[in-house]
């Protein structure tokens, strides 16, 4: 989405004149700026860093294909499933808590 000054000051609550010290980087934008930009869907660590936000490593086809089953679970189902991947993810300390 690429924005005009006036309209990424709109969006952003600031006025046209703030957006263009942001820019200029002559003042540092506050917290509630951030918070509309993330907003926007923009790179808020970009915006502050430079640096990209890292984006998460695609899934493979089975991960996809599971993670595509739950979402179309029902609530109830899906609470069954993250307490059954829970438990199964955990064997080693439910060893430990059962001979304490």
């Amino acid at each position: 989405m690429l924005l005009t000054q006036d309209q990424m000051a709109e969006k952003a609550g600031v006025t046209k004149q703030t957006q263009g010290l942001y820019e200029r980087d002559k003042r540092s934008p506050n917290a509630e700026y951030l918070l509309a930009l993330a907003g926007l869907g923009l790179d808020v660590l970009y915006v502050v860093t430079g640096q990209r936000t890292p984006l998460p490593a695609e899934l493979d086809s089975k991960a996809s294909a599971l993670l595509d089953n739950y979402q179309h679970m029902s609530p109830e189902d899906q609470a069954a499933l993250s307490r059954l991947a829970d438990s199964l993810a955990q064997p080693e300390k439910k060893i430990k808590d059962q001979t304490a």
